[in-house]
């Protein structure tokens, strides 16, 4: 994937030593992109909804730095990307967002369990079955899923993302 190239150009908003409280933060820095509801669920990392609505605003919100429109982009710090940039990527799925950290395989493999095998999906559930990592990895190199019915092979660089499989 093209990231070094992408993030050359992003902006950074906010560090990853601020960690859970980077959503709150966002909020009360950039209220203006946000609805009265997701203002109220980032206020504080405490609020059943607040994972769930920081998600939708990573998926969903744009804002503007220096005139030109940027999506977030949150991978430990936050980033602001030029939508120009990421149209570059056409048909790339982020997947699973770093956040997620050693609990990335466990949870592609339950939003995906049929993808995998039952052998891989059962080591999956357990990130202390010590087949775990050389499990994920083996997915990584093998397995391809689709999305909007073309195939995606699986990359990670933090973020697990879907690419386009190219076909020969």
């Amino acid at each position: 994937m093209e990231n070094e190239n992408i993030m050359e150009n992003a902006e950074l908003l906010l560090l990853d030593k601020h960690g859970i409280y980077i959503p709150k933060i966002f909020a009360e820095a950039y209220p203006q992109y946000l609805s009265t509801d997701q203002q109220r669920d980032l206020n504080s990392p405490d609020n059943c909804h607040y994972w769930e609505t920081w998600e939708d605003v990573l998926n969903t919100v744009r804002i503007t730095v220096g005139g030109k429109i940027h999506s977030l982009h949150h991978d430990g710090d936050l980033w602001a990307i030029p939508v120009a940039e990421l149209d570059n990527l056409e048909n790339v799925q982020l997947l699973i967002q770093d956040r997620y950290g050693s609990y990335i395989p466990k949870t592609f493999a339950e939003r995906y369990p049929l993808q995998l095998t039952p052998t891989q999906r059962k080591v999956l559930d357990n990130p202390y079955d010590t087949r775990y990592w050389e499990t994920w990895e083996r997915v990584l190199d093998t397995v391809t899923i689709e999305i909007d019915g073309k195939p995606h092979t699986l990359h990670q660089d933090g973020d697990l993302w879907a690419i386009p499989a190219k076909i020969d």
